[in-house]
């Protein structure tokens, strides 16, 4: 009799995003690299009804000491929900016992505000059911602090840095 998952159960979640596609200024949509994805860049995105406003921007975002390298995406405010989605290759399994990390660098450009709710803008993990969770900018109640949220801004757990123009932050 097994109580809890042993070694055999833990499958490592390596995914990575470089965004390392040329030329500059190509749209998002449609590109297939980095690793650990099960396949290309496709419109999604709850209620999302712009999928062509991600660009290729040439550079990484850079935070302190951190090594990074390929390019960045980019996107001006929008006047509608827009978005983008990307499958992984392996589920992340979840339980009660398990722990993922998860890090991203985001830079808003700009003016702060601007966009459709409040400019608001992030990275979504899309789960079972309603179980989705929200990084970034969130465009009500906090929306001066980075934040942990489900979809559509319930239960937000703000981070206690505000988004600066101008500046990179790792969330």
């Amino acid at each position: 009799m097994r109580m809890g998952p042993s070694f055999e159960d833990v499958v490592p979640c390596n995914v990575r995003e470089p965004f390392d596609y040329s030329p500059p200024g190509a749209d998002l949509l449609g590109q297939d690299g980095g690793s650990g994805f099960a396949g290309p860049w496709f419109a999604s995105g709850f209620n999302a009804s712009i999928h062509d406003n991600c660009d290729l921007a040439a550079g990484s975002l850079s935070f302190q000491e951190l090594a990074v390298t390929g390019n960045r995406m980019s996107s001006a405010s929008t006047s509608a929900i827009a978005g983008l989605g990307r499958n992984l290759a392996l589920p992340i399994a979840a339980g009660a016992t398990t722990t993922a990390y998860f890090s991203l660098l985001l830079r808003p450009e700009g003016v702060l505000g601007q966009g459709v709710f409040n400019g608001f803008f992030g990275v979504y993990l899309d789960g079972t059911g309603n179980s989705d969770l929200f990084a970034g900018k969130p465009g009500s109640a906090v929306a001066g602090q980075y934040v942990l949220e489900n979809r559509g801004g319930a239960g937000q757990v703000p981070s206690g840095v505000a988004p600066v123009a101008g500046e990179t932050v790792l969330l």
